[in-house]
């Protein structure tokens, strides 16, 4: 769905906050390269987790 909001549509993932079930680094697979730059949510306590350059990052350390 990313894929296609991005194509269609204004839609920036930087201008979304994901729910923390979204944070696999799976989902890039799926999305394909560029789409999901900066998008950001919520994980545990105090806690974000990120998509930037093709890496999933949490709390700054890269997975």
């Amino acid at each position: 769905m990313a894929r296609r909001l991005t194509q269609s549509t204004e839609w920036k993932a930087v201008q979304t906050i994901a729910f923390p079930c979204l944070a696999s680094p799976k989902l890039l697979d799926l999305a394909g390269p560029g789409v999901l730059f900066d998008l950001t949510g919520p994980f545990g306590h105090n806690n974000i987790w990120r998509f930037r350059d093709e890496a999933f990052t949490f709390e700054g350390m890269t997975i």
